[in-house]
């Protein structure tokens, strides 16, 4: 299956009782394609579910590079859903993430970036043909990255992910379909300008279990500051 998503995303910067907060918006938008021998799921497009965000930032030492933000996440069921369809950018269901990331400067040209969070899901009560009502269980994700500054302005990047959990049940019947996938992502942090910056980054999966496998995933971001 192929996948091109893009991701609308707004930020703004603030402060609330002493601690920097960074409410912010999230709209996904894209197509998926089934290939070969999976072609019968057929296609996707439109948008995906709005995700609302705010993290607070309970630490931020710039003079030491050390940071610990809290971020909640909530998933709206905004985006494009079919029941019939198999593949779908919305999943029409409310989900929960809270995630936590740490920052810390291990050496002038080194950072630690370390970060992990749990998801919690709603119910879909139209899942399927038979609009059978899917459970998910909880699934958490854990991540490490290591920056690498060449300069001020540019980094060289690594990283390593986890996820587990997240089993399901359909029409009562569980699916024994629990999540365990790692990969990883190599890539370059560039700001062209002060307020202008690229990200270029290409991951893969190392190991899947239930769930389609990432051969190539590779990322491209834009950020303008205003």
């Amino acid at each position: 299956m192929d996948s091109r998503v893009g991701i609308l995303r707004g930020v703004h910067f603030t402060e609330i009782g002493g601690y920097i907060v960074d409410p912010q918006f999230l709209l996904p938008f894209g197509e998926l394609e089934a290939k070969d021998d999976l072609s019968a799921l057929g296609d996707a497009k439109g948008f995906g579910d709005l995700i609302l965000a705010a993290t607070v930032w309970l630490v931020n030492q710039p003079e030491s590079s050390t940071y610990f933000g809290i971020t909640p996440f909530v998933y709206v069921p905004t985006g494009d859903y079919k029941h019939d369809d198999a593949l779908n950018l919305g999943e029409n269901r409310w989900k929960f993430v809270l995630q936590g990331g740490y920052i810390t400067g291990l050496s002038d040209k080194w950072t630690l970036d370390l970060i992990g969070d749990v998801t919690l899901y709603g119910e879909n009560d139209e899942f399927g043909a038979s609009k059978a009502t899917m459970k998910q269980d909880p699934s958490v994700q854990l991540q490490g990255f290591l920056r690498y500054q060449l300069a001020a302005d540019w980094d060289l990047r690594g990283g390593l992910s986890h996820t587990f959990g997240g089993e399901t049940e359909v029409g009562g019947v569980n699916q024994d379909d629990r999540i365990k996938t790692s990969k990883f992502t190599l890539g370059t942090s560039w700001f062209v300008t002060p307020t202008l910056q690229f990200i270029v980054n290409y991951g893969r999966d190392i190991e899947v279990e239930n769930g389609f496998e990432e051969q190539h995933r590779l990322n491209l971001r834009v950020l303008k500051i205003l």
